[in-house]
């Protein structure tokens, strides 16, 4: 009588944890680390006219079989200084998403052509990016008609 034992084994290769899961030819080895995503791949916030404001949802996720820790997240580019984002840092379990609330608040116009750049010990994409785009207009001018 042949038995097949099979048995889950943790290991370390080119430093990171392997789990190693045993069958027939289908055996699969799959790497235990984290994995980001972010939907949408860019934001565009079009038109907004200066000292207003206009927020934008990105979903932040973890797609791998470990904690995604998210150490930071910054804002690099022309622009960059009228965006903020509702939270810095968080950690997303295996297969978990977080909305994220960025919001661009200019104070001068010009162009917006920026990054949102989230960093994680995701090991495929520490420094994940996220094009940011727009523009910051001028109040328009408001012209007064009376009637006599």
């Amino acid at each position: 009588m042949h038995r097949h034992f099979c048995s889950t084994a943790l290991s370390l290769v080119l430093g990171l944890p392997l789990l190693v899961a045993c069958g027939g030819p289908d055996t699969q080895i799959q790497a235990l680390k984290p994995i980001i995503n972010a939907a949408p791949e860019t934001l565009d916030f079009g038109e907004v006219i200066i000292n207003e404001s206009a927020p934008l949802d990105v979903t932040a996720a973890n797609s791998g079989l470990v904690d995604l820790d998210i150490s930071a997240i910054t804002f690099t580019g022309a622009g960059s200084e009228f965006l903020t984002v509702d939270t810095s840092t968080l950690t997303l379990e295996a297969d978990a998403f977080q909305p994220l609330q960025v919001t661009f608040a200019p104070t001068t116009a010009g162009p917006l052509d920026a990054q949102m750049v989230i960093s994680s010990n995701a090991k495929d994409a520490a420094d994940y990016a996220i094009p940011v785009t727009g523009t910051a207009l001028e109040t328009p001018a408001c012209e007064l008609v009376l009637d006599r």
